[in-house]
């Protein structure tokens, strides 16, 4: 009988056996005949019902019994009667829920059964020993044994191979630990054909807690494995190719991430293949900033080739030219991106720099032109100038046409330098001293460069000659500042410091263009923003600069190098990112080093006094004692102050008396400088020394209180004895003090 007769005939049979045994209870005493022919039925209706309606059913049948409560049989007691009826209905309910949950948990075994006998997956259930309690039709399909082949085996009969004990032990403690177990085996079908398959093990667990069975799902891979393992072929024999190919090859997945590079592409980029795989192109930002990110996924989404020429800094930190053609393609159904590239990176530096050579070209045709025009300026002056000072007598006249005269002969020799830049004339060489020069270039900077900027300036007081070009000597340091400048926008200390040095074989020997030998050392220091790493080999090349276009023309390090070079000299360069940049620049010296002399006869040589009165003005008692040492040691009388007010009041009375006053610039209560001009006011023609160790000594307000003598700090001995020596007895036999 179909399920939708039996409905049918459930559903007519039900109202008429209920009504039965609703007449049958009217006129049935309670007993024995009543529980036969009134409950049992009643359950029986209730099954049949349950199939289909369960709790209307109930419902229904609990309505009629107690329905049947009002029409009780003769001598029947009512209580007894109410008791046994709702015992029914409860007997009623209970069957209903639970006919109504085994038909659910029915259902759900039904949804079970179907999806595992219909799984695309091998499924193998096994007892707690491991045999086999079932499989679904797919295992069947893919081994080729049935059921009934297999029930009761242990799957590993399906090995190839007997699986490896470590192996086997490892798989079976991570089950019957309670985790899961994945991995691949390598079967034999019944046919005796081989396949691969991916398995997951899993235990079942009881109630309890307990394990009762394992479920082992398992997934045909054997197609799977024979493609990769082709590909892997092709992808070798490719690799090859691709290893040996001069052009840098590069293969990008769509989500960014590389996934094969060889060497010319690593070359290229200053990189290493690993370092490449490592790259996700979707995360560089020089990708971004050059524009091939943008490219890359136009390239992706548009399905077609694109070539470009990007020009960038790569992310390790080599400039490149690149000319790039970008392809895409499918791999295993998901987009690859193919990047061949090749380093123009030279023919674009070599392209720019017969471009600028040509500029230059044109600039040094130019530049003729205007020293012509220029000297034709120049020449009428001078000979005026000469002319002149034939006629004019008086001193002051004569000072100014002298001053005149020297003027317009170095602005001759400007030109000349234009003019020999221009047509390649190699200047004149001479013996020059590097340290009027850096003095000249400290008055340039001070009266040129932002306030901002303070400069300092040290020279050896015996510093040697070197045999040059003072105006390429000049052009060289003067394009360092700049540079120094240049990096400081927010301002800064830039200092120059010249001094004798004597570099041996082994400083030769680390150094290829430095000989051994006496050289002149010239050191260009700033606190600017430094020079980074990666590209300090460069400065010195042609055209090379780091500045925004229109800032720069790459020439500054590159003629400076050459001049230094033309001289017989070199140059090295210490830089820090954010700490500043040194250039020490070595020029040959004209003079060669005699064997030290003893102390004492130095010593001898140094000017004594006779029993001249010096007061010593310093807030510092060190130099304080050390000066009175010195001096009374070499025959003067010594007063201390250590500050501007007392030096006075010890002046004032003894003005008389005091030869010589040595005054620090800087102390507290009254300065240097203020002191200065009380001095002068007491004593007009007072000799004084001043002495500072800032790096400009406060000089301009020294000299315009006439003081012209100055030892820096930290001073010897010999400069403070030969300065005041020359402020006591006029001798201009020592060399000038620096100030």
């Amino acid at each position: 009988m179909s399920s939708k007769r039996l409905r049918v005939t459930a559903l007519l049979a039900i109202p008429v056996l209920a009504m039965g045994i609703f007449v049958a209870d009217l006129f049935t005493p309670l007993g024995i005949t009543d529980w036969v022919w009134y409950v049992i039925p009643l359950l029986l209706s209730v099954y049949i019902g349950t199939r289909f309606l369960p709790y209307l059913l109930a419902a229904i049948f609990s309505i009629l019994v107690l329905a049947g409560f009002f029409f009780p049989s003769p001598g029947v007691d009512p209580r007894l009667a109410l008791i046994s009826r709702c015992m029914g209905i409860g007997v009623i309910w209970l069957m209903a829920v639970l006919i109504h949950q085994r038909r659910q948990a029915g259902e759900e075994m039904r949804k079970l059964s179907c999806a595992v006998e219909q799984s695309p997956a091998s499924i193998v259930i096994t007892d707690r020993a491991g045999n086999i309690e079932y499989v679904n039709p797919r295992f069947t399909e893919v081994t080729g044994y049935s059921f009934r082949e297999v029930r009761g085996k242990n799957p590993r009969f399906l090995k190839s191979g007997e699986m490896p004990p470590e192996d086997y032990r490892q798989l079976w403690e991570t089950i019957t630990a309670g985790r899961e177990w994945r991995g691949e085996f390598h079967n034999r079908k019944k046919g005796g054909e081989l396949f691969w398959e991916s398995v997951s093990i899993s235990p079942i667990f009881d109630a309890a807690g307990h394990i009762t069975h394992f479920l082992a799902t398992k997934e045909d891979i054997t197609e799977r494995k024979r493609t990769a393992n082709h590909l892997t072929e092709t992808l070798d024999f490719n690799q090859k190719i691709i290893s040996a190919a001069s052009v840098g090859i590069v293969v990008f997945k769509a989500s960014g991430r590389c996934v094969l590079a060889n060497e010319a592409a690593a070359r290229i980029i200053n990189a290493t293949v690993p370092q490449m795989l490592a790259q996700d192109f979707r995360q560089l930002e020089s990708w971004r900033v050059s524009g091939l990110l943008q490219i890359a996924e136009e390239t992706l989404a548009g399905g077609k080739p694109r070539p470009c020429e990007p020009h960038f800094i790569t992310t390790f930190g080599k400039e490149v030219w690149l000319v790039c053609h970008f392809t895409p393609f499918v791999l295993g159904n998901e987009p690859h991106l193919l990047l061949l590239f090749i380093d123009v990176t030279e023919k674009k530096k070599l392209e720019a720099q017969f471009l600028r050579s040509q500029r230059m070209e044109s600039i040094g045709t130019l530049a003729g032109g205007i020293a012509h025009d220029l000297n034709n300026i120049l020449t009428p002056i001078l000979v005026s100038v000469q002319m002149l000072k034939e006629k004019v007598t008086d001193d002051d006249g004569l000072k100014l046409l002298e001053t005149l005269e020297t003027n317009v002969q170095r602005g001759a020799g400007l030109v000349k330098q234009v003019l020999g830049f221009g047509r390649g004339v190699q200047g004149e060489r001479a013996a020059i001293h590097p340290g009027h020069i850096a003095r000249e270039i400290r008055r340039i900077i001070d009266e040129t460069f932002p306030k901002s900027v303070t400069s300092e300036f040290r020279s050896a007081a015996d510093l040697w000659t070197i045999t040059g070009d003072p105006t390429q000597i000049h052009q060289v340091l003067l394009n360092l500042c700049v540079n120094s400048r240049d990096a400081m926008p927010d301002g800064g200390k830039l200092s120059i410091h010249a001094q004798n040095v004597v570099l041996d074989e082994i400083y030769a020997g680390l150094n290829l263009e430095a000989r051994p030998g006496p050289y002149v050392l010239i050191e260009v220091t700033d606190t600017g923003m430094g020079i980074p790493k990666e590209i300090q080999e460069r400065i010195f090349d042609p055209f090379f600069t780091t500045k925004e276009l229109g800032k720069g023309t790459g020439l500054g390090l590159s003629t400076t190098l050459a001049i230094v070079k033309s001289h017989g000299g070199f140059i090295n360069c210490y830089s820090e990112p954010g700490k500043g940049t040194t250039f020490k620049i070595y020029f040959p010296a004209n003079t060669t080093l005699a064997a030290p002399e003893p102390a004492a006869v130095r010593q001898s040589r140094l000017p004594h006094g006779c029993n001249e009165l010096v007061l010593v003005v310093d807030d510092e008692e060190p130099i304080r004692k050390l000066a009175q040492k010195v001096l009374e040691r070499f025959g003067y009388r010594v007063l201390l102050a250590e500050n501007g007010a007392e030096a006075v009041s010890l002046y004032r009375p003894r003005q008389k008396e005091i030869d010589a006053v040595i005054i620090d610039m800087s102390m507290p209560v009254m300065d240097g400088p203020a002191a200065i001009v009380a001095l002068k006011a007491i004593n007009p023609g007072v000799r004084i020394v001043s002495s500072s160790g800032a790096s400009d000594g406060g000089t301009a307000r020294v000299r315009d209180a006439g003081i012209c003598h100055f030892i820096p700090k930290p001073y010897t001995a010999e400069a403070m004895l030969h300065t005041l020596h020359e402020v006591l007895h006029g001798n201009h036999t020592s060399p000038q003090p620096t100030v």
